[in-house]
């Protein structure tokens, strides 16, 4: 028989298991009962072919730690969910274990790493929707490597050192200014995702501003960065090309992210550039459960330069 190289994905679907319960079995994370224990190692040996699946999978010597931090821990709606499977799956083949830490608020205020975080032993950090510039300047001054999503606009044009993507992604290649528009309501954690969505069920306009000292008719091109529901543009993405329509130069375009497939977003698309009131120049559709941000951003960043 051919030779076939075995994921924990075909494992899990053989068990009729989830990924992440035989990541927990080849990984030694968290509890696993013995007899999942013994019919996980069972089916990865029937898939050897003729390889010992102990093998396939043999983890690498410890290496160091990897720390995961957020003010909000991802529910099953957040597409830091989608990540975090995968990406526990990737440095654990690496020798490297994720560390997570829910960050309180008095924690940010007071510029606090939170207990039992000990900087000698992480090897980088992972930051999901730390809003907190300041918060953040305290963590590139750590000297660990570390890479953001979903930040403060704020934090992006401090320049501090550390890697971005998607929307900041594309603004580091094309060397173009980065302003976060809003609401002024919170939209993190799961508590935002569900208000926003249920804003677009309504169809709800809401207020928007955007931060800094913007004027958008000095700029050849703006990119807006929103994401897309099922039932059409986010509530705050339809405010504002509503309110700056006027104000945008010739050439707009629409960097979005949704859950569907790559044909569910060109409706909205289209109910965009009715609310602008001229086609659009270009978009990306980036899908979440992709996971691949960067490779997707970058190449339609290129295409501008």
């Amino acid at each position: 028989m051919p030779s076939k190289r075995i994921t924990m994905q075909d494992i899990a679907d053989a068990c009729g298991l989830s990924r992440n319960t035989v990541s927990k079995v080849y990984n030694g994370r968290g509890s696993v009962p013995q007899s999942t224990r013994n019919l996980v190692l069972q089916k990865a040996k029937e898939l050897g072919y003729g390889s010992p699946a102990e093998k396939v999978f043999a983890s690498p010597p410890s290496v160091g730690n990897i720390a995961l931090l957020t003010c909000h821990l991802p529910s099953q709606l957040h597409f830091g969910t989608l990540f975090l499977s995968s990406f526990t799956d990737m440095i654990s083949r690496e020798g490297y274990a994720l560390k997570i830490y829910e960050l309180s608020q008095e924690e940010l205020e007071k510029k606090q790493l939170p207990p039992h975080f000990v900087p000698e032993q992480i090897a980088g950090i992972v930051g999901i929707e730390l809003f907190d510039p300041d918060y953040v300047s305290m963590l590139c001054h750590l000297d660990i490597p570390m890479v953001l999503t979903d930040s403060s606009a704020e934090t992006i044009t401090s320049l501090i050192e550390c890697d971005y993507v998607t929307m900041e992604n594309i603004a580091g290649i094309l060397d173009a200014d980065i302003a976060e528009y809003t609401d002024g309501r919170d939209r993190s954690g799961v508590k935002g995702y569900v208000g926003a969505c249920f804003a677009t069920v309504k169809n709800t306009i809401s207020k928007v501003h955007i931060k800094g000292d913007i004027n958008l008719k000095s700029y050849d091109r703006v990119l807006i960065g929103m994401p897309v529901w099922v039932e059409g543009p986010c509530a705050i993405g339809r405010a504002l090309i509503r309110k700056y329509r006027k104000k945008m130069p010739t050439e707009v375009y629409y960097v979005v992210t949704h859950m569907g497939d790559k044909h569910d977003y060109m409706d909205k698309i289209k109910a965009m550039d009715e609310l602008l009131g001229r086609p659009s120049a270009g978009q990306v559709s980036i899908r979440t459960k992709d996971n691949d941000y960067i490779r997707e951003s970058t190449k339609f960043a290129k295409t501008l330069v």
